[in-house]
């Protein structure tokens, strides 16, 4: 997979040409570049973005720290132009923060889910309207786990758990869905990275 590393002011525009680039065709998950597209690209399935929540705090069930507020703050402006429809996150603090600033700024509620069970966390983002644009907020082991059940493969630059990296707050996991009579599928993917 192609990993990019963004600048928190660019992502707007680098999605902004995923929808408005050369026209989706029917090929499998993409491995390089930007997601390709149109705005039917959007319109023609749903689009995941995972994320790990932000710089936390020590303790059982920390708060981010300043540096991770200000990454919470990045991620939602870096997402303004993206048409988020959805949020998700866990039931902790440094989950919650993190997705905070993002759905104010979209206009919507944050949708719990139980990180214990996420079998039934891909089938409601199988299950979002056709057109939807997701953000969900997980962790370190989390995240790239639902990126796989999603079909788009292993993430890479994992630890040797095959989670990400305890210092590692920068990665956002890309995944376009589309239903087809065989089901829904994962027909692109990219990972990128964004921030310090």
């Amino acid at each position: 997979m192609n990993r990019i590393r963004l600048h928190s002011a660019l992502l707007p525009l680098l999605l902004a040409v995923a929808f408005l680039g050369t026209p989706f065709g029917s090929s499998p998950i993409q491995d390089s570049g930007i997601p390709e597209g149109t705005p039917q690209f959007q319109s023609t399935g749903m689009t995941v973005y995972l994320v790990r929540h932000a710089e936390k705090q020590e303790g059982k069930n920390p708060s981010l720290l300043a540096v991770g507020e200000e990454r919470a703050q990045d991620l939602a402006h870096m997402f303004a132009a993206a048409g988020v429809t959805h949020v998700f996150s866990t039931d902790y603090l440094r989950t919650q923060e993190t997705a905070a600033p993002l759905a104010k700024l979209a206009g919507v509620e944050v949708l719990p889910y139980d990180g214990f069970k996420l079998p039934d966390l891909v089938d409601d983002l199988r299950q979002l309207p056709q057109g939807s644009v997701a953000v969900v907020v997980g962790h370190s082991n989390t995240s790239p786990q639902l990126y796989s059940m999603l079909g788009a493969g292993h993430a890479k630059g994992l630890d040797d758990k095959g989670n990400i990296p305890d210092e590692a707050f920068d990665r956002i996991y890309f995944t376009h869905l589309r239903t087809s009579p065989g089901g829904v599928q994962c027909v692109a993917a990219h990972e990128l990275r964004y921030g310090e």
